[in-house]
This record gives structure tokens, C-alpha cells and sequence, in this order.
């Protein structure tokens, strides 16, 4: 078995046994990810758990974006999806949202896995 295999393996198995109790759903980020946008829209001033949860939603996105990037340059054939030139951060976390807010039914899964079903569903590979 190839090391890109066993690194992708790693990955979904690591996802796949995470104990309930540490696994970060769809409701905490929908609960990190809306500070954003609230933060980016109005203006408010925010206490300091909300600033740590905007930290931590721009950190994960950034995150994602680069770990995809990875996983491309590896697997050239069998990209995940293709967010276009000039789509920024704050945009992601807006599509991120909508699946979310669309999707209440599946708020329960990983994070991680909403997270890139959002950004499939928004910014497929033609």
C-alpha cells in the first residue's frame, strides 16, 4: 500500500473513531462560523469568546482551504472540488452557513465533513 494511501486512510479513520464527546459537530460551527459574518456585518463589539470563536471559524476555513490544496497536488485526478480565483475566506464561510442552515437534519456529523460537503456543493470541478 502507498504512503498516500495510508495518509488517507489516517485521515478518515481519524475522523471515523473520534469519541463523541471531543467530536466538534455542525452546531458548534455554525455557532463559531455566524460570529463572523455577524462580526463582518455589523460591526458589534464582542466579548472575548466571541472573538476566540472568530479566530478559530477564519483559522479552520484557512485550514480546509490548504489541506484540499494538499490533497490535489497529490491526487491530481480526484479533486474534491475547485473554488475558483479570487473567493475569499469570508465567502467560504458563507457557503459554509447555508449548508448548514439548509442541511438542520445533518448538524449532528463532523465538522470537518460538512464542512466539505458545503464547499462541494458550491464550487464543483467541471
Amino acid at each position: 500500500m502507498g504512503m498516500q494511501r495510508i495518509i488517507m486512510m489516517a485521515f478518515i479513520l481519524g475522523i471515523g473513531v473520534a469519541p463523541s464527546f471531543c467530536m466538534a459537530d455542525g452546531n458548534d460551527l455554525l455557532r463559531k462560523c455566524n460570529a463572523v459574518i455577524l462580526a463582518a456585518d455589523s460591526g458589534i463589539k464582542f466579548s472575548t469568546d466571541s472573538y476566540t470563536d472568530i479566530g478559530w471559524c477564519l483559522g479552520y476555513v484557512e485550514g480546509v482551504r490548504n489541506t484540499a490544496h494538499i490533497y490535489q497536488a497529490i491526487f491530481k485526478d480526484n479533486k474534491v472540488y475547485c473554488i475558483p480565483q479570487g473567493v475569499e475566506n469570508g465567502q467560504i464561510i458563507r457557503v459554509i452557513l447555508k449548508y448548514l442552515n439548509d442541511h438542520p437534519n445533518m448538524l449532528h456529523e463532523h465538522e470537518s465533513l460538512l464542512t466539505m460537503m458545503a464547499i462541494r456543493e458550491a464550487f464543483t470541478c467541471e
